[in-house]
């Protein structure tokens, strides 16, 4: 079904792609075991610079604000800032892991910050379903038909006219929104609802006719191999699990199951 793609490259043996897929799917499945051991390192948020920070306090309460000690001393309450917020953020994912992975231990987890850094390395983009123009191989459409999850771990969306990009939100959050909503509607925002199913793949097998590429410049040629994606919201928090998956001419047989043990 990809060859008009490798019919481009007429150096380029079959065995090259199929490489190449199999390299991508092994990154989407075992990035979660990356993520987690980012997850579990901590920065340390000690200081040799305690007693500095201490002086600064003591010359901003006298009204100093731009002395030397007081310029040093913020630079390190901002390194030490950015690191609370980063440890923070660590513990969300580990917690987020921890969860999906005892709650669905037969699909892989990923993050949106992982799916693009692939995408981008693999001149790939990721996007909903409805805008995939590509075919579904019959074993990959009865892993999607199976699919299933919790509705409390369903990952919801609300959109307000005057803004460019959706709310991620809980299935309690988006009922709470779309009711107040419908007693006081202004006009200013939609009800849309639950987060459709998302796909990697090659640009050229998505409908861009209304849409544009953000985050990542695509520069190589795109290496074909669909992926599966189904967002799940955790602590308002969107996440992914990953559903299934295809390669060339579909004869790879990656991907449910694959759990953590």
């Amino acid at each position: 079904m990809f060859d008009s793609l490798f019919n481009k490259n007429k150096n380029k043996s079959i065995s090259d792609d199929v490489d190449v897929i199999e390299k991508i799917h092994d990154e989407f499945f075992t990035e979660v075991i990356r993520l987690k051991e980012y997850a579990k390192n901590a920065s340390s948020l000690s200081t040799n610079k305690q007693t500095l920070i201490d002086k600064c306090n003591r010359l901003k309460s006298l009204g100093f604000v731009k002395t030397v000690e007081i310029t040093e001393a913020e630079k390190e309450i901002e390194r030490l800032k950015k690191l609370e917020t980063e440890n923070a953020s660590k513990s969300q994912l580990l917690k987020a892991i921890e969860y999906f992975t005892v709650r669905y231990p037969n699909y892989r987890f990923i993050d949106e910050f992982s799916v693009k850094n692939i995408c981008a390395k693999y001149s790939l983009i990721y996007g909903s379903i409805a805008e995939y123009k590509g075919s579904v191989p019959d074993k990959n459409l009865e892993h999607i038909e199976k699919f299933k999850i919790d509705e409390f771990d369903e990952c919801y969306f609300y959109r307000y006219y005057f803004l460019s990009k959706n709310i991620i939100c809980s299935r309690n959050e988006f009922l709470t929104h779309k009711n107040s909503n419908s007693r006081h509607d202004t006009g200013s925002n939609t009800h849309t609802g639950k987060a459709a199913l998302e796909i990697v793949a090659p640009a050229s097998d998505f409908d861009l006719t209304e849409h544009e590429i953000k985050d990542f410049k695509l520069t190589k040629k795109p290496a074909p191999d669909p992926i599966v994606l189904k967002p799940v919201i955790y602590n308002q928090i969107k996440y992914y699990l990953i559903v299934t998956a295809w390669g060339l001419e579909s004869n790879d047989d990656v991907v449910i199951n694959h759990n953590m043990n």
